[in-house]
């Protein structure tokens, strides 16, 4: 059996003999000599934990060789030198809780009586990479550094042990949580933890709610009829879930037979989630298994679809292609959701913590925690009917993501020319955006647009961001020209979406900005978002905001009239005044939005000719200047004029309410209307794409559409709407 010598460098020993249940009997392969460094054990050797004398103080470590720990499987090693440390932690003024500094949560408060004496080894995991979970994995990365601690607890009453005596018990009952019995054999009120860098593996289901996004496309005349479009069924779909980064596992043993088993990610870290969709969808159309399920949930009439898919007879590859962009986007999807639970988990929560009944425990119950020490979690989180016996989750993300509403977007480009969505996806492709999982089912023409060039089923998000707007712009005309039928619960979104691989504190306060000129954020909520940190890790932005017919006749006209091209340029300016703060390194913008008399004199001079109006300004600032003027122009321009026909062919709409689709007044003012969107479509600038389209397009509804925006980094996590109550009390309407 392994023995441990313990001396300081004063002359003082203790030999320290195992116990049969402790780590160092079962895992140890050899005996080591270990130096307090700078301990006086003489000193201390007649006192007690209760003495005053006896304070919160940490020592090193050394150990005389190095430490193999475990199998050549899942082996840890502890190299010779400094490597460990030993601390006596005393409650005071200074000291309340048990971990200090505490950098993952669950703080545990320190009684008056309490004292611990915890020993801390720093490990490396072995650099053979394993699969094999439980004992001694812990699922922390081959060669990744570990830190082992045992807290043992102790009371001052009724009587206090002595400080000798307080350490040879800890030494001796030194425990690493590699399976259940090592739990059982922690001391009462004891805490074991590991901290590291591995990945978690879990499985977790959650129900998304399919959005339909009704968008027309210029690439193919408009069909006739109502689309069967629903407004939004569920898919639920199940995965299996790799959360990678640095985390703790920490055992406290609460009674004889209790254990609380938490999982805690570190704070201010940064984590990789990766996930496997699949499980819990059910298809059975021709050769597909997940694309049924979305389809369904689309449909207003899923039989019909569903038959027609049945009997398309695709091919491998093409089912292939949808296949992975569907399952790719869910995955999206997903992993997206679990990175905001994490950032939205209170500092002070676990992301996954349970409590175990040892006693309780039958062999399903056993391999489960089993495997759970090992990283592998998917046998613990389990639905509330199929609950492990002696196991009791208090707190997980995969339930906390069942039990939240989830979104899955799909852009129907195209629908209005097809009318259903079997017929646009068997005549047009299915992609998938990267940035936010969302799914876009376009025709032929339009998916040669966006489609990425290294994958067959991926969408680029900058084309496909471009056409997204330019088709929201042209759909917002037919819907508010009658020249389509829509269901009235169906919306048209106008969305704006980046990833950004590395966030500083400028990138990040400009997503506020949208989130504050939308409305669903306060100035003061941002400055608490900003705080002091200068990087936020790698974000992606989400705003959208939505549309039914009566909010898309309330960007073009005003009681039937067409709004008047004074009226875009206000609400264009106003755009550039929300998104450009004062303070902005680009504050110079906010001159032109906010001066009447200074945008008058800009009308006449023209965009290449704003030198003189701004003398103090560089070229290169004149020239930012001048792009602002530009694209307000254009859009004002191009707003007000398709106004004008879309108010006529309302008029002629309204006049004639028993109208025929093919009579010739409406088919000519309808093509002129269309000749003119492909004008709008060619000319459309990629400002409009970005935030500064969407605000403005917003201002001129008088902010009245649904509206939401979503951030999700290691470091934040928001995700905020503005409902039909509150967009109406933004705007003074009732």
């Amino acid at each position: 059996m392994p023995e441990i010598k313990l001396s300081d460098q004063f002359g003082l020993d203790l030999n320290v003999v195992p116990n049969p249940d402790s780590a160092i009997t079962k895992y140890f392969r050899e005996a080591a000599d270990v130096v307090a460094n700078g301990f006086d054990f003489s000193r201390a050797s007649g006192l007690t934990l209760a003495d005053p004398a006896v304070t919160s103080f940490q020592t090193g470590l050394n150990f005389n060789r190095p430490l193999e720990i475990g199998d050549d499987v899942a082996k840890l090693k502890v190299s010779a030198g400094l490597s460990g440390t030993c601390e006596f932690v005393v409650p005071g003024p200074e000291r309340s809780a048990l971990f200090a500094p505490d950098q993952y949560g669950d703080n545990i408060a320190l009684a008056a009586e309490d004292r611990y004496v915890s020993l801390s080894l720093k490990a490396s995991a072995g650099t053979k990479a394993t699969t094999r979970a439980g004992k001694l994995s812990f699922g922390f990365e081959p060669g990744a550094s570990i830190e082992i601690v045992n807290y043992r607890k102790f009371s001052t009453q009724p009587s206090p042990p002595s400080i000798a005596s307080a350490l040879k018990e800890t030494f001796a009952a030194f425990s690493l949580p590699g399976d259940v019995d090592d739990l059982a054999a922690l001391a009462e009120g004891s805490v074991a933890v590991l901290n590291g860098r591995g990945t978690l593996r879990v499985k977790c289901s959650a129900n998304l709610l399919a959005l339909a996004n009704p968008l027309a496309s210029l690439s193919l005349p408009l069909g006739a009829g109502e689309l069967s479009v629903a407004a939004g069924g569920s898919v639920t779909v199940g995965a299996s879930v790799r959360i990678t980064g640095e985390y703790q596992i920490r055992a406290r043993k609460l009674g004889a037979n209790r254990v609380r088993l938490g999982y805690y990610k570190k704070r201010a870290t940064e984590t990789i989630v990766e996930a496997s969709a699949g499980a819990g969808l059910t298809a059975g159309a021709g050769d597909f298994e997940i694309y049924p399920a979305v389809l369904e949930a689309l449909s207003s009439d899923p039989k019909t679809d569903r038959a027609a898919l049945q009997q398309a007879g695709l091919p491998a590859d093409r089912i292939a292609a949808i296949e992975g962009a569907v399952k790719a986007g869910l995955e999206r999807k997903l992993e997206l959701a679990v990175h905001a639970e994490l950032g939205t988990l209170d500092s002070t929560q676990a992301a996954f913590l349970y409590e175990i009944d040892l006693d309780r425990l039958d062999a399903a119950g056993r391999d489960a925690v089993h495997l759970a020490l090992g990283g592998d979690l998917s046998g613990l989180d389990r639905d509330e009917g199929a609950a492990l016996a002696g196991v009791t989750c208090l707190r997980s993300i995969g339930t906390a993501l069942h039990q939240r509403r989830l979104s899955l977007k799909v852009n129907l480009l195209g629908i209005y020319s097809f009318i259903s969505v079997s017929k646009l996806t068997l005549s047009g492709r299915v992609v998938y955006e990267p940035v936010t999982g969302d799914l876009t089912i376009a025709d032929t023409a339009t998916a040669d647009r966006i489609q990425a060039a290294r994958a067959p089923f991926l969408a680029e998000p900058e084309r496909l961001r471009k056409v997204l707007a330019e088709s929201f712009l042209i759909t917002a005309a037919y819907r508010c020209g009658k020249s389509v039928a829509s269901a009235p619960a169906l919306k048209s979104a106008h969305t704006f979406f980046e990833m950004n691989a590395r966030t500083n504190r400028q990138m990040f306060g400009d997503d506020l900005e949208v989130a504050v000129a939308l409305g669903v954020l306060s100035q003061a909520e941002q400055e608490r978002l900003l705080g002091a940190l200068n990087d936020f890790g790698s974000t992606a932005f989400y705003a959208e905001t939505r549309y039914d017919d009566e909010r898309t006749a309330a960007l073009f006209l005003d009681r039937g009239r067409p709004s008047p091209i004074e009226e875009y340029e206000r609400a264009g300016r106003e755009a550039i005044q929300l998104l450009v703060r004062p303070g902005d390194i680009d504050e110079y913008r906010r001159r032109p939005a906010i001066d009447d008399t200074l945008w008058n004199r800009m009308k006449p001079a023209g965009q290449f000719n704003l030198k003189p109006l701004f003398p103090d300004l560089t070229g290169q600032q004149v020239g930012v200047l001048g792009a602002d003027y530009s694209v307000i122009v254009w859009w004002a321009g191009t707003m007000h004029k398709t106004a004008q026909k879309l108010a006529e062919l309302r008029a002629l709409v309204e006049a004639n309410p028993s109208l025929s689709a093919d009579d010739p007044r409406f088919r000519s003012l309808r093509d002129d209307l269309a000749k003119h969107l492909e004008k709008v479509a060619r000319d459309t600038k990629e400002e409009f794409g970005r935030p500064w389209g969407l605000i403005a397009m917003d201002r001129v509804s008088g902010r009245t559409a649904e509206a939401t925006v979503q951030i999700t980094g290691p470091r934040v996590a928001l995700l905020k709407e503005r409902a039909k109550a509150l967009a109406q009390t933004l705007s003074g309407t009732t």
